[in-house]
C-alpha cells in the first residue's frame, strides 16, 4: 500500500510572524537561555555542554529565609512516598494493589524480570501475521490559513502553564498540535538563530514527523503524546529551575519531540514474544526507542529540508546525536527501577562526600550525577506526567492508553498468544490499574525529581556563588555543573520547586481519589469508565 504524505505546509502569516519575533528578541535577557557552550563564546576551547542553575542573590545572601524554604521543601518531599523498589512491587506490599497490576509493573519497569521470564517461555503457538507498518492515513492533514487564529495564538502563549492541554491544541490546529508547539517552543529558546536553521527547514520536518507519529493509528502514542511530552519537559525546566545550555536545550526538546516517533501501537515485549521485524533489527533490545531515534535521524539523513542538524560542526553533532540516543533510551519502561535507584543514591550520599567532590575536590565525580543523567530524568518523568495533570487531560489520556493495550491483546486472541498483561479488556480492572501505576511508578518518580531539583539547589549554588568569577564552573568536563549567571533575575529557587511539588501531588492526589470512586461504583471496565466520563463532561 502506498506511502501517503502530506503537502508541506505553507508559511502562513503566523510562521512569519514568529519568525519576526525571533528576530527581534535575540537580544533580550527575558527570552534568552543561559550561554554556556563553546560556540556561544568565541576564543574558548569547545567542550561539553553544562548544566545551568539560575537563582538570584538574595537566595543565598538571606541564611534564614534559605533554611526556611529548605525545611519546607523538605517537609513537602517527605510526604511523598519515593522509596518503592522493584523488591517492594515483586513483595506487592501496596495491599489494595491487584496482583496482576503488580505482575504488569513487574515486567513492564524492570528488564530483568522480563529477562527471566522469556527463558521460562515456550514457543508460541501462532506467531502474528507480518504487521503492514506503513498504511494509509485515515485522514490526510492539510493547513489551512484560516486555522491560525487568534485563539491559537492566544492558545501557545500559555504554553508555559502545567495545565496546557494536547488534546485543545490539536483542536485549535486541526490536528497539528505538534507542529505548531514545537514551532512556539523553538521560536522561544531562540533554537533556529542560534544553529542556523531555517524556518521552513523546521516547518518541513515538523510535519514528516508528525505524519510519521499517525502512521499506525495508535490511540495514545501518536502526535498528542509527542505534543504532551515536548512541552512537559519545557515546563519542567522551570518547574526543578535546570535549564540548560543552547546545544543540551536542542537536544532535549528534539528527543521529548521524536521520543515516540513511528510507534506501532504495540510494546517492546510484543515485538519480541512475535518476532517481529523491528524485534530482529534491534535484537530485542529497546525495540521501539531504538526505532523512534533510527527514524528522527534517517529523516534528517534522506531528506535535506528537513535536516535541522546540516549547520552542527562535528563536535556540536556528536554530542547532540550522543545525548538524544541515551535521553530516548531511557524512556524504555525496563530500565525504570535501575535508574530511580542510581539518581537516588548520588542524591543521599553524605555531605562530606560532594564537599570532597565540588570543594576540595579530592574525589572524582561520580559518574552516576553527569549531566545527561539529570537530563534523562527529565525526558521520563515528562513521559510518565498525565497521572500528575489536571483530571480532564489525565483521564483522557489514560483511557487512551488502556484502549491501546486492549488493542494489543485483542491481536494476541486473534492469533491465540497469550493475552500480556492489562491487555484483555474483559478482565482488566481500569481503576485498579491506574492506583497501582500512581502508587509504585508515578509518585516515587516525580518525589526523586523535586528531590534532585532541591539537591542541586542546596549542594551546587552555594559552592558556585563563592567563587570570585561570575561564571566559574566547578567540576570537570561532561560533569554535572553549575553556573551562576548574574544576567538572569528569576524568584528564589526553592520556593519554586517548593509550588511545584505542591502542584504534581494535588493532581495526583485528586486523580488517585477520582479512581477510587469509579472502583467504589462497581465502574471497572474501559466502556462504562468512558460512559460516566462523557457524562461528566456533558
Amino acid at each position: 500500500m502506498p506511502r501517503v504524505w502530506f503537502a508541506p505546509t505553507p508559511m502562513t502569516e503566523w510562521h512569519e510572524r514568529r519568525l519576526s519575533d525571533e528576530k527581534m528578541n535575540d537580544g533580550d535577557p527575558s527570552r534568552r537561555i543561559t550561554r554556556c557552550g563553546s560556540h556561544e563564546h568565541p576564543g574558548e576551547s569547545d567542550e561539553a555542554p553544562v548544566l545551568t542553575i539560575e537563582i538570584s542573590d538574595r537566595l543565598l545572601a538571606n541564611a534564614g529565609s534559605e533554611r526556611s524554604n529548605q525545611h519546607q521543601v523538605k517537609q513537602r518531599i517527605s510526604k511523598a512516598n519515593s522509596e518503592v523498589t522493584i523488591h517492594d512491587v515483586r513483595r506487592c506490599t501496596i495491599t489494595e494493589v491487584p496482583e496482576e497490576v503488580r505482575q504488569w509493573i513487574v515486567l513492564t519497569f524492570s528488564r530483568q524480570e522480563q529477562d527471566e521470564n522469556e527463558r521460562k517461555k515456550g514457543r508460541f503457538r501462532k506467531l502474528v501475521k507480518a504487521m503492514n507498518m506503513h498504511i494509509r492515513l485515515q485522514k490526510m492533514f492539510t493547513i489551512k490559513q484560516d486555522v491560525i487564529s487568534d485563539q491559537l495564538s492566544d492558545y501557545l502563549s500559555e504554553i508555559d502553564n502545567w495545565g496546557w492541554n494536547p488534546f485543545k491544541a490539536g483542536e485549535l490546529t486541526n490536528g497539528h498540535p505538534l507542529h505548531y508547539s514545537m514551532l512556539e517552543l523553538f521560536r522561544k529558546y531562540n533554537i533556529n538563530s542560534r544553529f542556523g536553521i531555517k524556518q521552513t527547514t523546521l516547518i518541513n520536518f515538523a510535519d514528516a514527523i508528525e505524519e510519521e507519529y499517525q502512521v499506525s493509528g495508535a490511540p495514545y502514542h501518536n502526535n498528542i503524546h509527542a505534543t504532551d511530552v515536548m512541552v512537559t519537559v519545557h515546563q519542567l525546566l522551570f518547574q526543578t529551575q535546570m535549564a540548560h545550555c543552547d546545544l543540551e536545550l536542542f537536544s532535549i526538546l528534539f528527543a521529548a519531540a521524536i521520543h515516540d516517533l513511528a510507534h506501532t501501537g504495540q510494546s517492546n515485549q510484543f515485538h519480541i514474544n512475535t518476532k517481529s521485524n523491528l524485534a530482529l533489527l534491534y535484537n530485542d533490545q529497546s525495540v521501539l526507542e531504538n526505532h523512534h531515534i533510527s527514524t528522527a535521524f534517517r529523516i534528517m539523513k534522506t531528506e535535506e529540508d528537513k535536516d535541522l542538524t546540516s549547520s552542527l560542526n562535528d563536535a556540536q553533532y556528536k554530542e547532540f546525536r550522543s545525548n538524544v540516543i541515551a535521553m530516548v533510551l531511557s524512556t524504555d519502561m525496563s530500565t525504570h527501577f535501575d535508574k530511580i535507584k542510581t539518581i537516588k543514591s548520588a542524591i543521599r550520599m553524605p555531605k562530606e562526600y560532594w564537599n570532597n567532590v565540588l570543594v576540595d575536590k579530592s574525589a572524582e565525580y561520580p559518574r552516576t550525577m553527569e549531566k545527561i543523567r539529570i537530563m534523562e530524568l527529565l525526558l521520563h518523568s515528562a513521559d510518565l506526567s498525565n497521572c500528575v495533570k489536571p483530571w480532564k487531560f489525565h483521564s483522557k489520556s489514560a483511557t487512551l492508553l488502556l484502549e491501546e493495550f486492549f488493542r494489543q491483546g485483542d491481536i494476541e486472541k486473534a492469533n491465540d498468544i497469550p493475552v500480556s498483561l492489562l491487555c484483555d479488556r474483559v478482565t482488566t480492572d481500569v481503576p485498579k490499574s491506574q492506583i497501582g501505576f500512581m502508587a509504585y511508578i508515578i509518585e516515587p518518580t516525580f518525589a526523586i525529581l523535586t528531590e534532585t531539583a532541591f539537591f542541586i539547589a542546596v549542594t551546587f549554588l552555594p559552592v558556585v556563588l563563592e567563587e570570585d568569577q561570575v561564571k566559574s564552573r566547578i567540576s570537570t568536563e561532561k560533569n554535572f555543573k553549575a553556573i551562576r549567571n548574574s544576567d538572569i533575575n528569576h524568584e528564589d529557587v526553592l520556593p519554586i520547586i517548593d509550588k511545584f511539588s505542591s502542584i504534581w501531588m494535588e493532581h495526583l492526589t485528586e486523580n488517585r481519589m477520582k479512581w477510587a470512586s469509579f472502583e467504589a461504583q462497581g465502574s471497572v471496565s474501559l466502556d462504562k469508565v468512558n460512559e460516566i466520563l462523557e457524562a461528566q463532561q456533558e
